[in-house]
């Protein structure tokens, strides 16, 4: 891929990225330059379905575990966590939606008198 130059403060390229890819960019000098490049990078994007990634509660504790629910995309591989505090993170499961909604479920819930839930997503 390579891009025009705009003038020589800015010059850019876009490009479409796909997920789980690995892209190396390269640099050639400009009229037979030579040197280091430098500057500033910037990454932008955005991920369809992101919007609708979501984690709720669907009842309270039971036997069996703390009943959850998830959102998000088929296919959208991810960790279910918790913490006590923000700051420190355990997996309870690891799971791939297999539908845009799945039920959870953690049965660790007992040993701890609060928790904070998240979703993480994986590779």
């Amino acid at each position: 891929m390579a891009c025009s130059i705009n003038n020589f403060d800015h010059n850019e390229f876009t490009f479409g990225a796909v997920g789980g890819t690995e892209y190396n960019i390269s640099v050639d000098g400009f009229h037979f330059a030579a040197g280091t490049a430098s500057g500033k990078y910037r990454l932008a994007g955005y991920f369809n379905g992101l919007e609708n990634l979501s984690l709720k509660t669907v009842g309270p504790p039971n036997p069996s575990g703390f009943p959850l629910q998830a959102q998000g995309v088929t296919g959208m591989k991810f960790a279910l966590q918790h913490s006590t505090n923000l700051i420190d993170w355990v997996s309870v499961s690891t799971n791939t939606f297999l539908t845009p909604v799945i039920d959870l479920s953690d049965s660790t819930v007992q040993t701890d008198p609060f928790r904070f839930y998240r979703i993480m997503l994986l590779p």
